[in-house]
């Protein structure tokens, strides 16, 4: 696949975490990853409905594709154990993706979980 190809897979991830398609989003992934997807991303639609996806930069090179982008939302129900303070957060990720025919295969991600707590007023 080309680079092109490898960020394309990645837009329509994120385009289906956007939209709160769990099963968009779920067929891009490698089957051995779906049930944990699933549930991830049931986690932060039930803690964040009104959630937001802006991609601020993304870059590949063979088959990894680098994404900076944020997430926005209004937490209006429990996510990790914290019940809704009602409170919006912007919380920016830094994402490694790898791509395999057309497929995520592997995710290695880099936030600041601290500044999300601090942003819901629970550290």
């Amino acid at each position: 696949m080309s680079v092109e190809e490898n960020k394309a897979v990645v837009r329509a991830w994120l385009a289906a975490r956007h939209a709160h398609d769990v099963e968009a989003g779920v067929a891009l992934w490698v089957e051995e990853k779906q049930m944990w997807l699933r549930n991830a991303f049931n986690g932060f639609s039930e803690g964040f409905p009104d959630l937001q996806v802006t991609i601020t930069e993304m870059m590949g090179e063979g088959d990894k594709v680098a994404v900076w982008w944020v997430l926005q939302g209004t937490h209006l129900g429990t996510f990790r154990k914290i019940p809704a303070t009602g409170k919006s957060v912007a919380w920016e990720l830094c994402d490694l993706y790898t791509i395999e025919n057309h497929q995520i295969a592997s995710l290695v991600r880099r936030t600041d979980t601290l500044s999300l707590y601090q942003q819901l007023g629970v550290a």
